[in-house]
């Protein structure tokens, strides 16, 4: 994200970046940001409480989730829910797990992995087009809301629990 970040700003110079939360990469990327001049348009926010997490998310018009699959199941990620639940549309990688469920639902682009200029194009497209912004946006909302809540998923694990009984039988 943080070398996508100067072909963004030659587009689209009004844009701020903000980096939310505390983790292992976040002083190396505090440097990487350093390193290229960018701490006038990129700013850490650090560690948010949940309760907060909405506000946050409310203030950006383009939300990022890029994933490096690393095990041999892809896992999900909440950011990518609590991104999609706040209406906002979302760039992702590329490819199984996020970039597949971002493309089917239409709520966001994906971009190639570790392809910094790919994720610019996405994310400059989105910047100049609001209209468009706003529709992946109800789009991915509504999609949370049909089938991504926390009602959703008891009932997806009490189907499990049910065919796991009836399986011991």
């Amino acid at each position: 994200l943080i070398e996508a970040v100067p072909f963004v700003r030659e587009k689209v110079p009004s844009s701020t970046f903000l980096l939310v939360g505390d983790g292992q990469t976040r002083q190396a990327l505090e440097q990487l940001v350093q390193q290229h001049g960018l701490t006038d348009i990129v700013r850490f926010v650090g560690r948010a409480e949940w309760e907060h997490v909405p506000t946050w998310i409310a203030a950006c018009d383009v939300c990022v989730v890029l994933h490096r699959q690393t095990r041999s199941y892809p896992g999900d990620s909440m950011k990518l829910w609590e991104y999609l639940s706040c209406g906002r549309p979302v760039i992702t990688t590329a490819g199984p797990g996020y970039g597949e469920t971002v493309e089917a639902i239409g709520c966001g682009l994906a971009a190639e992995p570790d392809d910094a200029q790919d994720l610019a194009r996405q994310l400059i497209r989105l910047l100049e087009d609001p209209d468009e912004r706003i529709k992946m946006g109800a789009r991915g909302r509504l999609a949370v809301i049909r089938a991504h809540t926390w009602g959703a998923r008891a009932q997806e694990l009490e189907q499990v629990c049910i065919a796991a009984r009836a399986a011991t039988r």
